[in-house]
């Protein structure tokens, strides 16, 4: 068993404090063949396991977002660039029909621009457009998944006034009521 070292870091979300490691290495479990001559190392929670449940539970979904997430939401509102902080309220919930854990959706294309042991990039969009959803997924020194960054233009796109703005928030309120009532 290894373990490489790193700085620690907190950040404060709407769910309360989201302990991160900002380093890429982790402890490792090893796995012992049954030969017992060679070694491979293995993560503790599995990309496809974890993204499965993170698109069938609400609760699971938010506990896994660090929020507020690293890229601003960035709107043009009356002719005036807002840089909105990436909160739990402003956050859509991702169903399993949206996407599921082989990377599938209906209607879009979506492929992986960074699938490394430690971090993925998940892109969504339409063809011949430009990027509607990115998720950016790290496995951090717990041992578990999370989204540490996201771009979402599903309902922000629109946005041009304060009404727009706030019909945008009332939408995604009313997605995730629904989401919830039907994955806890």
């Amino acid at each position: 068993m290894t373990k490489r070292g790193g700085v620690a870091g907190v950040l404060m979300g709407g769910m309360g404090l989201c302990a991160l490691s900002f380093a890429r290495g982790a402890q490792e479990k090893a796995v012992l063949t049954t030969d017992m001559t060679s070694c491979c190392w293995q993560m503790g929670e599995p990309f496809t396991q974890f993204l499965d449940s993170f698109v069938r539970s609400a609760s699971f979904q938010y506990s896994r977002v660090c929020f507020p997430l690293k890229t601003p939401l960035l709107l043009y509102v009356e002719e005036d660039e807002i840089n909105l902080t990436y909160t739990q309220e402003r956050w859509l919930l991702i169903g399993r029909d949206y996407i599921d854990a082989t990377g599938r959706t209906d209607g879009y294309f979506i492929r992986y621009t960074e699938d490394q042991a430690r971090r993925k990039t998940l892109i969504g969009d339409y063809p011949d457009s430009e990027t509607v959803v990115q998720l950016v997924f790290e496995y951090l020194d717990d041992d578990k998944w999370y989204v540490t960054d996201a771009y979402n233009d599903c309902y922000y796109s629109g946005v041009r006034t304060l009404t727009d703005m706030e019909e945008a928030r009332r939408r995604i309120a009313e997605e995730n009521r629904r989401f919830i009532s039907l994955y806890p």
